[in-house]
């Protein structure tokens, strides 16, 4: 129950939060609390995916070997529809990613098949 409360308080100040750099401040407030390493392994996922998000940047996911694109909670995004995968696989080979289409029965996903590109921001830091 505590730790349930603890959760859903941290989880809303991610949400709340605007400025990428501000999230910092709470990864370390979480990485010093005395939860269970589930719960700060759940509220890591989401500073990051909250992060990735304010920089407009595509958050992955590795599950079974491969590294998939990642939804809002950190699991690999599924796509029901072709157009809808192929819209976002072309918008990440603009961004330099090499990605490719992973088709499982009328599901599609998007697998990232190199590294992420390094931008110059990421580069200098």
């Amino acid at each position: 129950m505590k730790e349930n409360i603890f959760y859903n308080r941290v989880s809303s100040w991610i949400r709340s939060y605007r400025n990428p750099e501000a999230l910092d401040w709470l990864r370390r407030f979480v990485d010093n609390s005395n939860e269970p390493a589930n719960i700060k392994a759940q509220l890591y996922r989401e500073i990051d995916y909250k992060e990735t998000r304010l920089r407009q940047m595509p958050g992955f996911t590795v599950k079974g070997g491969n590294t998939y694109l990642a939804d809002e909670q950190g699991e690999p995004r599924i796509y029901a529809t072709r157009f809808g995968a192929v819209c976002k696989l072309a918008e990440l080979a603009l961004k330099g990613y090499d990605v490719e289409l992973e088709q499982d029965g009328t599901q599609y996903r998007i697998t990232l098949t190199e590294p992420a590109p390094v931008t110059s921001m990421e580069a200098a830091a």
